[in-house]
């Protein structure tokens, strides 16, 4: 039930709920406020519900700031290694580019091919069925791809040169599950759920502080509660580099392949 609200629901209903939400949390504790007040009418204790906002604030700042940073360092994590199998990719094509005939041309169209597919990894989005036929298309061609290496190392007189090729290419592919693991890691539920009670209960108190005041401040609420509403939907949206706007760049696997596809077949 979390893992789809939090990680299938379109980012916009994520929104538009939990808006809602915060603002008839604030008018219930705006109501019960009120009729507590009727019930004692004698009893002044403004400032206690006033300091218990605060805390509660102050609370959900540090845990939004938190929440938010995690975000943000997955983000960055899954930049990084597009970047990083980009270059791993692009270091590979430049050896195979000095390595001799008949053994230049089938790696370096296999190297083309396989960054093909490093794309409509990405470009397969959250569809389970595309993300499976893409990894099986990733395996077959690492396959293919060690199979050609393999025969070219064997028939290479330079030993470091083979070696170079062999480590280049265990490492391209070893970036490949670290992409997989990162775009598929997520903010545990437990901290979306336990931040989205946080925010409800804040919203609640802070209904609570106006009705002691007796009046509700609409403009000002409404602004507070959209603030943080656009934040915890900021929040999500990081956390689902798949989907939605704030998506994970890939121009350098890109632009790595418009200069494979632009380089001369023979040098």
């Amino acid at each position: 039930m979390l893992n789809f609200l939090f990680n299938q629901t379109p980012i916009w209903a994520i929104g538009l709920g939990f808006f809602i939400a915060l603002s008839i949390a604030a008018e219930l504790g705006f109501r019960l406020q009120q009729w507590l007040d009727h019930r004692q009418p004698g009893v002044e204790n403004k400032g206690g519900t006033g300091q218990i906002l605060g805390v509660s604030l102050g609370l959900m700042s540090l845990l939004l700031s938190f929440t938010f940073s995690l975000a943000i360092d997955r983000y960055d994590t899954r930049r990084g290694l597009v970047l990083e199998e980009a270059n791993a990719i692009g270091t590979v094509w430049q050896q195979a580019q000095i390595l001799p005939e008949p053994y230049r041309t089938p790696l370096v169209t296999q190297l083309r091919d396989y960054a093909q597919v490093r794309i409509a990894f990405f470009d397969a989005g959250a569809d389970a069925a595309k993300l499976a036929e893409i990894d099986r298309r990733t395996g077959a061609m690492q396959n293919r791809l060690w199979q050609e290496t393999s025969r070219v190392v064997d028939t290479l007189p330079n030993r470091n040169q083979s070696a170079a090729l062999m480590n280049t290419v265990g490492h391209m592919f070893d970036i490949a599950p670290a992409r997989k693991i990162a775009l598929a890691a997520r903010i545990p539920d437990a901290v979306m759920t336990g931040l989205a009670l946080l925010l409800v209960t804040s919203a609640m108190l802070l209904g609570a502080v106006l009705g002691g005041n007796g009046r509700r401040h609409v403009l000002l609420s409404l602004l507070l509660l959209a603030l943080l509403t656009s934040t915890i939907t900021l929040i999500v949206d990081i956390d689902r580099p798949r989907q939605d706007h704030v998506r994970v760049d890939q121009a350098p696997l890109h632009d790595l392949l418009q200069t494979m596809r632009t380089a001369p077949d023979e040098l």
